[in-house]
């Protein structure tokens, strides 16, 4: 058990690093448990679905000169389909839209104040294709039961303000990551993504760590995104947590004058909450989670990459309210 949490806390500090480097969006991937759950899949059934319904609000972002009501809705359905007692392929597509209230006078673009909206709602799609492929008696390192496992996906993503062209605000790649699991105590999934840029040519490459440690029967540790999800379970079907994370997403900007041009938006906040998950149904488990913004930036550059404004917010109060559908049971 000792050499398991020691492994364990060098990931997560692995995964805390990455996550301070990656300057990329960190998206909710699930490769790691696309390995557990392959040899789980019920070959005849074929089908396991997942639909996401969460809105997340943070009311009165304060930026100095002016202010924001942040709103966002997203939907997310995941799809996994097994091949065969040791592959498994899944489907993952979403879309949000970031709603923004302005209030105040801002100059973000260096236009001049204006106490019109300085940019209208904000936009992502995505579409994921993942595969994991489980390696039959691979190796015994930690666990006679242990497993291994080579997972990969592809995908694209959008990211346009409305009005914006959809073609320039698109994005390409690929993940190819290695799995480990100790089944019902440890996933993990380590490897590296590589995309094409929003703005500029060529291509930016940035780690991938996943990981779900079971602690004991009650506590659990996993990843979220870059950052952490502490977990306690009060009885079947109601669990507690605590969470924090870096989150960021950059959007392809609509045509502005003044040398301005189709430039980018990256909005990078930092969560930090607590949380309760309850399984209301057997097909329906129901999250709400309250906590602060503790920091925010919007980095907003032309279409030449030069910065033209990074504001930052005031700590402000978070919310979200998240609902999963699983039609199977």
């Amino acid at each position: 058990m000792l050499r398991d949490s020691c492994w364990l806390i060098l990931v997560v500090a692995i995964s805390a690093a990455a996550g301070v480097a990656n300057a990329q969006e960190t998206p909710e991937r699930d490769l790691s448990d696309l390995a557990r759950e392959t040899p789980e899949l019920d070959l005849v059934d074929q089908v396991k679905m997942r639909l996401k319904l969460q809105s997340e609000f943070a009311p009165d972002s304060d930026f100095g000169s002016f202010s924001i009501d942040e709103y966002r809705p997203e939907a997310r359905l995941k799809i996994t389909v097994p091949v065969s007692s040791q592959m498994g392929l899944r489907i993952i597509a979403g879309h949000s839209v970031e709603v923004f209230d302005f209030d105040g006078t801002s100059n973000l673009f260096g236009l001049g104040p204006t106490s019109s909206d300085p940019f209208d709602e904000l936009h992502a799609s995505t579409f994921r294709l993942q595969g994991a492929y489980l390696f039959e008696d691979c190796c015994a390192l930690l666990a006679d039961d242990e497993r291994w496992s080579l997972l990969g996906e592809g995908f694209w993503k959008g990211r346009w303000e409305a009005g914006a062209d959809l073609g320039s605000g698109s994005r390409g790649g690929g993940t190819l990551a290695v799995g480990y699991q100790i089944p019902g105590r440890l996933e993990l999934a380590l490897g590296v993504q590589v995309s094409s840029k929003l703005l500029s040519s060529g291509v930016g490459v940035s780690p991938v760590v996943e990981f779900k440690w079971k602690i004991s029967d009650r506590w659990m540790l996993k990843s979220n995104g870059a950052g952490a999800q502490l977990e306690y379970l009060l009885r079947d079907g109601l669990t507690v947590f605590a969470l924090g994370r870096r989150h960021s997403r950059s959007y392809r900007l609509d045509d502005r004058p003044g040398g301005v041009g189709k430039g980018r938006i990256r909005i990078t906040r930092i969560p930090a909450g607590l949380g309760l998950r309850w399984n209301v149904l057997p097909w329906l488990r129901v999250t709400t989670t309250a906590g602060v913004l503790a920091w925010q930036e919007l980095d907003l550059e032309d279409h030449n990459g030069d910065d033209l404004s990074d504001p930052t917010a005031d700590p402000t109060p978070w919310f979200r309210l998240r609902f999963d559908f699983r039609p199977e049971h």
